[in-house]
């Protein structure tokens, strides 16, 4: 009975999946753009930064669409649905190591409702969906301590956007409390360099660019909605981050500080917290795509706080 429901939660995330997806397409102004210009340009090493130093889901796109022979955008459009689809079912599964299916379905289904609020791009960025499965995922291997899974996800993380660090930053803080001091030293020095050999690495193959890195300025000029000086649009957007996060946020802190809520979810709260300040400081808030990895960082302690009884944090598995 407990995995029939999962199945079933599974299929009924395709249909959510495919009107995301619909929806994601069809609100750009020129989704072209991805398949003409973007794609084209990262791969070619000539794009703007910091978007040259993300080369995964560009080059898994490419692929996609010379494997199967169908039109780059058409490819394209395909893309972000298994992407969605990726995303749902690993969120899904994730919360699914402490909570029941019927709330993880709830769960799942409200990140959905949320995830219009990142359709603010004119065109779609190929990696966003791919960074909230990734970050899905190498949360549920910090969870059941699978190190080296964990490693391997981070890898595949770094090549895709730089907010992998804070899936480091979680690992040090949760394996802190599980493993020897001197294992958690030598892995977590060892989960550092692999990070940072991708981090300078890309940014030696495709070169230095400079770009702008903190644009605290900017992002507390959008929330001036009657500032008319600014464009309407980016008025409105400028408050989006917040109405998307405001709710997962309050109950992540109250589930935080309830007893029995994973060791975990206490520290992806933490993290959160200081992911989406670090979002604040240094990326495009109207551009509320940069803080999809929130979700699986809150949801496991707001889920904790909204579900009744006291769930206790499983054993870790060994690695």
């Amino acid at each position: 009975m407990r995995f029939r429901l999962d199945r079933i939660a599974f299929v009924s995330y395709v249909p959510v999946a495919l009107a995301l997806a619909f929806a994601d397409f069809y609100v750009r102004q020129n989704p072209a753009y991805v398949v003409e210009r973007y794609i084209p340009d990262v791969l070619a090493g000539v794009y703007e930064a910091p978007f040259i130093y993300r080369p995964l889901a560009p080059w898994l796109i490419h692929t996609f669409t010379s494997l199967s022979g169908l039109s780059p955008l058409a490819a394209l459009g395909i893309s972000r649905f298994l992407g969605l689809l990726a995303a749902l079912v690993a969120f899904h599964i994730y919360l699914r190591r402490w909570q029941p299916a019927g709330a993880c379905v709830v769960a799942t289904l409200a990140m959905a409702a949320l995830l219009p609020l990142t359709f603010t791009n004119s065109w779609p960025v190929p990696g966003t969906y791919l960074e909230l499965t990734l970050f899905s995922l190498g949360c549920l291997s910090i969870a059941a301590g699978r190190d080296w899974l964990f490693a391997a996800i981070l890898i595949v993380a770094a090549l895709n956007r730089e907010t992998s660090a804070f899936l480091l930053v979680l690992w040090l803080a949760s394996r802190a409390r599980e493993l020897p001091r001197l294992t958690w030293y030598t892995r977590g020095a060892a989960l550092g360099v692999a990070w940072l050999t991708i981090f300078v690495g890309v940014r030696w193959l495709y070169g230095l660019k400079p770009y702008k890195v903190i644009v605290l300025a900017e992002n507390l000029g959008y929330l001036r909605f009657f500032d008319a000086s600014i464009e309407p649009r980016l008025r409105v957007f400028g408050w989006f981050w917040l109405a998307m996060l405001i709710v997962p946020v309050i109950l992540a802190i109250r589930g935080a500080m309830r007893p029995g809520t994973p060791s975990i979810a206490r520290d992806a709260v933490v993290v959160g917290l200081v992911f989406v300040g670090t979002c604040l400081v240094s990326a495009s808030i109207v551009e509320t795509r940069v803080l999809v990895p929130a979700f699986p960082l809150f949801a496991p302690a707001a889920l904790a706080f909204v579900t009744t009884g006291r769930l206790e944090h499983p054993q870790p598995e060994s690695s």
